[in-house]
């Protein structure tokens, strides 16, 4: 209690000088008549003093909790480049733009946790679509050992997994993905 007041230091003097206007008006309400005192006004004066109080311990208070509080770490969180290249794609950014990009990140790992748009097989890799922003424009190759896994996810479901950057015949692209 004491550290709650000395943290509060000036909400608490606030909050003393308007108990003492308050007791200071009730008092003085008894003797009103006979000495023309407004007692109502020290009433109010006081009131209003620790309704100030009140409002900076409640406000100091909820910021302290709110910093100290602790959000759950979601299982696949999207690391700076990762969030960027959905950002560049959600933007609608042209795939010299992208194509840049994921050239300044060839061979790192991206994990990401996206919604379906669709999974179709593609030459030698199952080619999945996933939505970015709101348009279904993020392509990621799958390698076909994760058929059975894949097969069995709608359109709309949120698959997590984890992609490498690649260079490839037709430029850089997410591939060797994998399920998380």
């Amino acid at each position: 209690m004491l550290q709650f007041l000395a943290n509060h230091v000036w909400a608490s003097i606030i909050g003393a000088v308007g108990l003492v206007f308050s007791a200071l008006g009730f008092a003085s309400q008894a003797h009103a008549i006979a000495t023309r005192f407004k007692a109502w006004q020290f009433q109010a004066l006081g009131a209003a003093l620790f309704f100030v109080a009140v409002i900076m311990v409640l406000v100091s208070y909820d910021q302290g909790q709110s910093s100290e509080v602790q959000r759950p770490i979601p299982r696949v969180s999207q690391s700076a480049p990762e969030t960027a290249y959905v950002e560049l794609i959600a933007k609608r950014g042209t795939r010299l733009q992208q194509q840049a990009f994921l050239k300044q990140h060839v061979g790192e790992t991206f994990d990401l946790s996206l919604k379906l748009a669709s999974m179709e097989p593609s030459g030698s890799v199952i080619r999945g679509q996933f939505y970015a922003g709101g348009e279904p424009n993020l392509f990621v190759d799958f390698s076909p050992a994760w058929e059975d896994y894949l097969v069995r996810r709608d359109a709309g479901d949120t698959i997590s997994f984890r992609a490498t950057v690649l260079k490839g015949p037709y430029g850089y692209f997410l591939g060797d993905a994998k399920p998380l």
